[in-house]
């Protein structure tokens, strides 16, 4: 639907199984934002307050200054979920910026995403359009960021996607 929560809509179909349910997918990323204020005030550059006030929506058409971050939104949502998220974006024709980023940080005995959310992100329209990709398809590399902010206790998770990202570049080139 066109009323700018497109990109809370995909969490919400991915993780809630409605994407109607989008007040409540914001609802816990702003908590898990609030929750963590120490973490995110490094991903959040209008600071977490500002993200807060961004993030929570009653609900119903919203404007810009309401939608999904796609730097800054992308790891409250990862972390929650424990969920790798890859983002293709698409911009005049060709994919970019495209990324994929993990958990900051793990639970004991969590040694893995226990899933993955591919996000399509047309710029242009700042739209967001949720994928389903197959199993072990080629991914992006990891975002530089993720590798700043996460904790001891995910140290070696890129290395489970290494082969994904190789193929995703090995790709690249052939464009």
């Amino acid at each position: 639907m066109g009323d700018g929560n497109c990109g809370f809509r995909c969490l919400a179909d991915f993780f809630l199984g409605d994407q109607d349910k989008y007040v409540e997918a914001r609802k816990i990323i702003a908590n898990e934002v609030g929750a963590n204020r120490w973490k995110y005030q490094h991903i959040h550059h209008g600071g977490v307050d500002e993200a807060m006030r961004r993030i929570k929506w009653p609900g119903g058409h919203c404007t810009s200054d309401h939608y999904m971050e796609v730097m800054e939104d992308l790891f409250p949502i990862a972390q929650f979920w424990n969920c790798a998220v890859i983002l293709l974006g698409v911009q005049g024709g060709s994919l970019y910026p495209c990324m994929t980023i993990l958990p900051w940080d793990a639970e004991c005995n969590v040694t893995q995403p226990s899933r993955e959310i591919f996000i399509l992100h047309l710029i242009e329209y700042n739209y967001f359009i949720r994928l389903d990709l197959s199993p072990g398809c080629p991914i992006p590399p990891l975002a530089d960021l993720w590798f700043m902010v996460r904790e001891p206790s995910v140290i070696g998770w890129e290395q489970i996607f290494q082969h994904r990202i190789a193929e995703w570049q090995r790709l690249e080139t052939l464009v």
